[in-house]
């Protein structure tokens, strides 16, 4: 069995959805990045028994926060298929416009603390797990999991790609650390190679970040590699991380 702790599916991946399902990925939590992609993830986890919903406002949309935004999440947690808070988090290296394209200019710094803080609150109150997007800003992002204790209700860094340091104050905090494609396939970051290869197996999720959730596996064997497991083990145990994530929403 696999699974991917954070995708990016709509109703445009119905074939992916089925192909995951057919190559024994039985658990996808979708995320979402603003009101409109977190309803999209509520109606595919309505739709799919394997699909679980995860809501919440992208640190590159920080700036579109206001004071609806807390309310509408909130209503929208009351789906008993929403399973965490994410996608949120600190992004210091640039964001991607409405467009599509990439730029360095970011949403400010105290904005995106701001909604960050509201929301691990929104997520404190709700007793769920919070999924994070941390890029180029790990010491805030330390020091704010630090204060606000939300792993005590769970929580996982989402697409990590840190050293053995960086990956042992996360574990400190409590957190599960998130490893997708992107590190995985990048063989000039040696040091976090030696990272994964450290990391306790059950503090490990799997994650794709896109729209096909089978591309799990292939995290799976690199990971099965380096730590001298079966691909089969590393996706069952994996699993069962992320259930333990998500046990008050199965």
């Amino acid at each position: 069995m696999f699974s991917d702790a954070h995708s990016h599916l709509d109703f445009t991946a119905i074939k992916e959805i089925e192909e995951a399902k057919k190559n024994n990925v039985e658990l996808i939590l979708v995320a979402g990045t603003d009101i409109h992609s977190s309803e999209i993830a509520i109606r595919l986890a309505q739709e799919y028994s394997s699909i679980f919903a995860c809501i919440g406002l992208h640190p590159w949309k920080a700036d579109q926060y206001n004071e609806k935004t807390l309310v509408e999440l909130k209503g929208l947690a009351s789906t008993n298929k929403v399973a965490a808070i994410s996608e949120i988090g600190l992004d210091y290296f640039g964001r991607r416009t409405s467009t599509g394209e990439f730029t360095t200019e970011c949403v400010s710094r105290e904005t995106q603390m701001n909604v960050f803080h509201n929301q691990l609150g929104l997520a404190k109150d709700l007793k769920l797990p919070v999924i994070i997007h941390e890029r180029a800003s790990t010491e805030d992002t330390l020091q704010i999991l630090a204060k606000e204790n939300n792993a005590q209700n769970g929580a996982v860094i989402h697409g990590f790609s840190g050293d053995i340091n960086i990956a042992q104050r996360y574990l400190e905090l409590g957190t599960y650390l998130s490893i997708g494609p992107r590190a995985m396939n990048n063989k000039r970051n040696e040091l976090f190679i030696k990272a994964v290869e450290w990391i306790p197996i059950d503090k490990i999720l799997l994650e794709t970040d896109a729209g096909n959730p089978v591309e799990v596996i292939k995290v799976a064997e690199k990971i099965a590699f380096i730590k001298g497991l079966t691909t089969e083990e590393v996706g069952e145990l994996a699993t069962t991380n992320l259930k333990k994530l998500i046990k008050k929403r199965l």
